[in-house]
C-alpha cells in the first residue's frame, strides 16, 4: 500500500501566516478601521491643520501648531497664537494624520482603559482622541484635537 503526505502541516502553516494580520487587527473597532478606510481613500497627500494636545507636558509640546503636509510628510509645524516654529521632534508622533492613525492604533492593540474617538464624516480623520491607558497611573492620559483641515490636493489635483 503506497503511503501519500498530507499537505495539511504546511498549509496550516500557510493559512496561519496569512490570517495572522488579519487576527491581529480584530482587536481594531469597527469604526476605527472603517474610518481609517475611508481617509486611505481619499488619497490625500497634501493638507494643512491644526493640532492642540491635552496632556500633562509642558507648553511647548501640546500647541495649539499649524502642521502643514506635503506628499505624506511634513514641512512645518508652527505655533498657531505666536507665529514661531515649533520644535519638529515634540510633535513627530503626531505630525500627520497617518501618525494619528498610529496613535489610535497602538492604544487599541496596547488595550487602553478609555479610548475616546470622534470621525470626521467626509475624510474620515480623527477629529478628538482621548487615551487613557490605565487607571492606575496619574497624568499619563492624552488627548488631541484636530480641527482647520484644508486639503491642497486631491488626486493631484487642487482642490
Amino acid at each position: 500500500m503506497k503511503k501519500y503526505r498530507r499537505p495539511f502541516p504546511f498549509m496550516s502553516v500557510l493559512l496561519f501566516i496569512l490570517l495572522l494580520p488579519a487576527a491581529c487587527n480584530s482587536n481594531l473597532p469597527s469604526e476605527f478601521t472603517r474610518n481609517q478606510k475611508l481617509w486611505e481613500a481619499n488619497h490625500l497627500t497634501d493638507y494643512n491643520f491644526t493640532l492642540q494636545r491635552n496632556c500633562f507636558c509642558p507648553e511647548d509640546r501640546r500647541g495649539p501648531v499649524d502642521i502643514q503636509v506635503r506628499k505624506n510628510a511634513t514641512i512645518s509645524i508652527i505655533f498657531t497664537e505666536s507665529g514661531v516654529t515649533a520644535n519638529p521632534d515634540f510633535f513627530s508622533d503626531v505630525d500627520t494624520i497617518d501618525e494619528l492613525f498610529g496613535v489610535l492604533k497602538n492604544a487599541h492593540m496596547d488595550k487602553a482603559v478609555q479610548v475616546d474617538v470622534t470621525y470626521d464624516a467626509t475624510y474620515g480623520y480623527p477629529q478628538s482622541i482621548y487615551i487613557d491607558v490605565s487607571k492606575e497611573i496619574a497624568d499619563e492620559e492624552q488627548g488631541y484635537t484636530v480641527s482647520n483641515l484644508q486639503v491642497i490636493h486631491i488626486f493631484g489635483n487642487p482642490k
